[in-house]
């Protein structure tokens, strides 16, 4: 969560520094919802207050993870808030669920047992019928972690040298852990591919995918926690080379050929009686509709 802000902090995008990315956020992130167009029509201010919250959860509240119950606590309640706004305005399959989980280990049993008094005896009979007193262990959060804390260290150690520009190789010596980090540089605009096949080069008849925008007549489809491998990557894919693609050239010789089972990851093949002798891929730009 701490690099994620980071990134964001650091990559010299011009977006986050006048906390104007979410105002292109909700209309260019991978499979958009429905929800997202409503996010998206809020007032600039509250777009920018929201921006700002980011920040605040993303590089100040995780280091509350190791202070004393209260601020622990807070810390837990704020990385659910994120994650369930992050849910809910967008498809990420089930990445906010997972942090959600992670999250759980921040609540001691003294809060579970004011917000639920009857799931931790409920928990306790089931690992003591289950056979596993080592489950028991697991029921006392211990705040103060060696292991934990040396990760913590590092991270910063990390995010020191991200701060000052210095990446040389003595400083790569301290990169312990993977970088991790979500949309350091905000997209403005999103693109779309739509792949077409024809037999005379005339009439053009569209491949429709099952989730992701195509046709404008479509909803926004509210697809979490699934995540559509297909859908996913050709958002990817409009956004890149295609010689740093090559399982897309692969996608278009597998409709040429007919192939059943690439052709299921269409919601509709326009060509149901032999496959089309041309395909081609257009790119277009999409954006949310403003009514007016």
């Amino acid at each position: 969560m701490f690099e994620s802000g980071l990134c964001k902090l650091t990559s010299g995008d011009k977006t986050w520094a006048n906390l104007t990315a979410l105002q292109y956020h909700y209309f260019t992130q991978p499979p958009a919802d429905t929800s997202s167009l409503v996010r998206a029509t809020l007032p600039e201010w509250c777009q920018k207050f929201s921006c700002g919250a980011v920040f605040f959860i993303e590089l100040l509240v995780p280091f509350l993870i190791f202070t004393p119950r209260p601020a622990r606590v807070f810390a837990a309640f704020a990385h659910y808030f994120i994650a369930a706004v992050i849910i809910l305005t967008g498809n990420y399959a089930f990445f906010n669920l997972l942090a959600i989980a992670l999250c759980v280990l921040l609540i001691d049993d003294q809060i579970i047992a004011k917000l639920s008094p009857g799931l931790l005896s409920r928990a306790h009979c089931a690992i003591r019928q289950a056979r596993w007193p080592a489950l028991h262990r697991l029921s006392t959060w211990q705040s103060h972690s060696s292991s934990a804390y040396l990760v913590s260290v590092l991270s910063a150690a990390n995010g020191a040298c991200h701060c000052s520009g210095q990446l040389d190789p003595a400083n790569r010596a301290i990169l312990f852990f993977n970088g991790y980090g979500l949309f350091s540089v905000m997209t403005t605009s999103r693109l779309e591919i739509q792949i077409e096949g024809s037999n005379d080069r005339q009439n053009w008849r569209a491949y429709e995918f099952k989730y992701k925008p195509g046709e404008l007549a479509k909803p926004l489809a509210f697809i979490a926690p699934d995540q559509p491998r297909l859908d996913w990557q050709m958002w990817f894919a409009a956004f890149s080379d295609w010689h740093t693609m090559p399982w897309f050239p692969n996608l278009i010789t597998r409709i040429l050929e007919g192939s059943p089972s690439v052709l299921e990851l269409f919601k509709s093949n326009p060509f149901p009686d032999a496959p089309p002798r041309y395909v081609r891929a257009e790119l277009y730009s999409y954006t949310f509709y403003q009514l007016r």
